[in-house]
This record gives structure tokens, sequence and C-alpha cells, in this order.
């Protein structure tokens, strides 16, 4: 049997979301974890958790549109399972 934990931490500072540097994103942390199994030779299992600590942010401003600033939020939670064989 064979086992993988693995993570990650992103951490992203305050920056401006405008060409004006008016508009100010918040800064955010975001950790990810994954847990890979292999119990016998040809099988994995794989459990992964994207940003675990359920963290809001914003990884991008939109400086063509000063009228309504807008963003791209970072994805919430998410958790994947997946099973493979290798022959």
């Amino acid at each position: 049997m064979y086992a993988t934990l693995y993570g990650t931490l992103s951490a992203v500072d305050d920056r401006f979301g405008n060409n004006e540097n008016t508009v100010t994103l918040d800064g955010y942390e975001k950790v990810d974890l994954g847990l890979i199994i292999e119990p016998m030779e040809g099988i994995k299992l794989q459990l992964a958790i994207d940003n675990l600590t359920d963290e809001q942010g914003i990884t991008e401003g939109d400086p063509r549109n000063a009228d309504a600033p807008n963003g791209r939020y970072i994805m919430p939670r998410t958790t994947r399972l997946s099973v493979s064989y290798a022959f």
C-alpha cells in the first residue's frame, strides 16, 4: 500500500483592480489538500479538496469598466474523488 498527502497554500496580497488605482481588491489565502492511495498495484484512489477553507476572494478586476466595477471570484470549496486503474 502506498499513500501520498499533498497540499498547497496560495497567498494573494491586496492589489489594485483598475488602471487609475482607485479600486483595491482585498487579498486572500487559499488552501488545497489532497490524498492519493494506491491500495494495490494498478489501482489508485484520489481525494482532492480545492479551497479547503471556502475562502472568498477576487482574482482580478475589470479596468475597462469604471462605472460598474466587477471582478472574477475564486471558486468555492470543491471536492473530487476519483478511481483509476492502470493495466
